[in-house]
C-alpha cells in the first residue's frame, strides 16, 4: 500500500512539476488556511497527487508568521459558520498577497459565501465538495490568476488616430474593425517611431532598429510600405515625412 504524504501545520510538501488543464508544467503553491482537518487532510492529498506545493495554517497569525502568503498563487479560507477563521481574514490575505482566495464555506448557507465573497474572495467552495469539483475550482483559479499576469504583462495599445496598433499581435486595427498585419521590419519601425516623438531618425538608427544594418534600400523600402498601410486607414491618419538632411519623422 502507497503510504499517503504527510503535510504538517505550517509545513510544506512538494513532489514533480504540476501539469496545468492547458497541458503546461507549473509550480503552484496552496496555502489552506483555518481548514478543518478532516476536510483538510482529504485535500492536501489531493492536492499532494497533483504535486502542488501546499502550506496548512490553523491561523492567519501563524500564516503570517511564516512569510509564505506573498509567494502563494492561491489561498483557501475556512469561512464556515462558528468556524476558528474569522471572515475578515479574506479582506486581511487579499490585502497582504495578490494570490486567488477560494473560502471553504457552507453550501447551504448562502450568507457565509456571500460575505465571503463581498470581503475579498474569489470564489468559495463547499465543505462537501468532491475530489473532481475542488480540483476544478481550483484550477480555474489558477487559469484567471494567470491570464490575468498575462494582462499585466502585455504591452500596452497605442492609439494612431483612426488606427490602434495591437503590440502583442503586431498588427494596427482601424476603427471600422479592419485589420492590418505589419511584418516585423514594420512593426520595429513604427516602434522606433513611436519611442521618438517629433524627431527625425537617421537611416542608420532605423537600420539600427529594424535589424537591416547595411541595408539602407530596405529600410527606405519598409517605410514606403508602411506609410501605405497607415494611408489605408484614410485622412485622418499619421505620416512618416522625410525631413531632408535628418532623416524620417512620424507626424
Amino acid at each position: 500500500m502507497r503510504e499517503q504524504p504527510r503535510i504538517e501545520p505550517g509545513g510544506s510538501h512538494r513532489r514533480r512539476d504540476y501539469i496545468a488543464a492547458d497541458g503546461r508544467g507549473g509550480t503552484e503553491t496552496v496555502a489552506l488556511l483555518g481548514v478543518p482537518t478532516g476536510f483538510g487532510d482529504r485535500l492536501a492529498d489531493l492536492l499532494c497527487r497533483q504535486s502542488l506545493r501546499l502550506h496548512r495554517f490553523q491561523t492567519l497569525a501563524e500564516a503570517r508568521e511564516s512569510g509564505v502568503l506573498g509567494d502563494c498563487d492561491l489561498v483557501l479560507i475556512e469561512a464556515l459558520p462558528g468556524g476558528q477563521t474569522d471572515f475578515t481574514a479574506c479582506h486581511q490575505v487579499a490585502a497582504a498577497s495578490d494570490a486567488a482566495i477560494l473560502a471553504l464555506a457552507d453550501r447551504s448557507d448562502e450568507g457565509s459565501s456571500v460575505l465571503a465573497l463581498e470581503l475579498g474572495a474569489d470564489g468559495w467552495m463547499s465543505s462537501d465538495a468532491s475530489d473532481r469539483e475542488a480540483l476544478a475550482r481550483f484550477r480555474a483559479l489558477f487559469r484567471l490568476r494567470e491570464r490575468l499576469r498575462r494582462s499585466m504583462e502585455r504591452p500596452p495599445d497605442v492609439r494612431l488616430d483612426s488606427w490602434m496598433l495591437r503590440r502583442d499581435r503586431r498588427e494596427l486595427t482601424h476603427v471600422d474593425g479592419r485589420t492590418c498585419r505589419l511584418t516585423p521590419v514594420e512593426f520595429n519601425l513604427l516602434q522606433c517611431f513611436l519611442a521618438n516623438p517629433e524627431r527625425p531618425l537617421t537611416p542608420d538608427e532605423l537600420m539600427t532598429a529594424t535589424g537591416s544594418e547595411g541595408v539602407a534600400k530596405s529600410v527606405s523600402v519598409a517605410i514606403s510600405r508602411l506609410q501605405r498601410k497607415l494611408e489605408a486607414g484614410g485622412d485622418d491618419l499619421p505620416r512618416i515625412r522625410n525631413v531632408r538632411g535628418s532623416g524620417y519623422v512620424l507626424d
